[in-house]
């Protein structure tokens, strides 16, 4: 499973500089742009993906704040 996570990473990756070359290629777009465009797409995603780790969490939050609410209020 280690191996096959790290072949969709790079596979995606490869995909996006070979559209990011076509872009270049048939829209003249200007490398510096496109190049700024992939690695912020790339960063806006290892973000959401860190991100969306924390999910499973916000329902433990949410209780546990209820829980001293209800404490206090108490």
């Amino acid at each position: 499973m280690y191996g096959l996570s790290y072949f969709i990473l790079f596979f995606i990756y490869g995909v996006i500089f070979y559209l990011g070359a076509v872009f270049i290629l048939n829209y003249h777009t200007g490398v510096q742009d496109t190049l700024t465009a992939i690695f912020s797409a790339i960063s806006a995603a290892i973000v959401a993906g860190t991100q969306l780790k924390l999910v499973p969490d916000i329902s433990k939050i949410k209780k546990s704040a209820t829980n001293l609410y209800n404490l206090l209020d108490e």
